[in-house]
């Protein structure tokens, strides 16, 4: 099937196996990890941060030396996650687990009270793990690649701005993502989706939504009569 753009309705939208049309898409639509966060997407200045090798900063870790960090990046074969982490709860807002082989969190994860931003795309996960929504102040949430299938009412938090699930294999989504009237970026695509819940109308500030490479036949007519959507990228299943 041939990949294009085409409008729908005042909106941008990709009809075909995958999303190919560089000349509109966002450059951070595609790819979107803690480095390329820039200061302004996160709405605050240049932050303190370690992202130097994955050793150092472990080890670094590990004996106390990161007090005061805003941003961590951990990339190290990880099975577990290092308790050590909440040493930095006082200060901690940017926190990257991606490519490691994690699986769950751990309960007490609301401890990093100035949490903003999680990312923990490239692991072993099966499901959006709950405690998320116990961290209120976290708005940005990423679990690109890993082997999610179910997607939990209560993990999901209604402060929500960005949330990526890229690459999984989730089939529905709860009722709850209805409550998140400040998402503005819903990234579902390479999933086995094929129906949008209709308490998505209550996301109302939504402005980009990707949901390419799944079995959608058709789309919903509330979808196209969001107010801010904008950006809509999507395949149909043609039968």
């Amino acid at each position: 099937m041939a990949q294009h753009c085409k409008p729908v309705h005042g909106i941008l939208a990709a009809e075909g196996a995958e999303l190919k049309c560089r000349s509109w898409e966002p450059a951070w639509a595609s790819v979107l990890d803690v480095a390329s966060l820039s200061s302004s997407a996160l709405n605050r200045p240049a932050i303190r941060s370690m992202t130097t090798t994955t050793t150092t900063t472990l080890a670094a870790l590990r004996s106390g030396q990161l007090k005061g960090i805003t941003r961590l990046d951990l990339t190290c074969d990880l099975q577990e996650f290092p308790r050590e982490i909440f040493e930095l709860a006082d200060t901690l807002e940017v926190l990257n687990l991606s490519g490691n082989a994690l699986s769950t969190l751990p309960d007490d994860l609301s401890r990093l009270s100035k949490l903003r931003v999680i990312f923990c795309s490239d692991n072993r996960f099966t499901q959006l793990p709950e405690v998320l929504s116990s961290c209120v102040r976290l708005e940005m949430v990423g679990f690109k690649a890993n082997r999610i299938r179910e997607v939990a009412a209560a993990a999901i938090s209604p402060g929500l701005r960005w949330l990526i699930l890229t690459d999984n294999q989730i089939t529905t989504l709860p009722d709850s993502i209805g409550s998140c009237a400040r998402l503005q970026k819903l990234m579902l695509a390479g999933n086995q989706l094929a129906v949008l819940p209709e308490a998505m109308r209550g996301c109302v500030g939504l402005e980009l939504l990707r949901i390419s490479a799944n079995r959608f036949k058709a789309l919903p007519e509330w979808l196209l009569q969001l107010p801010r959507l904008t950006w809509l990228a999507l395949s149909l299943i043609h039968i």
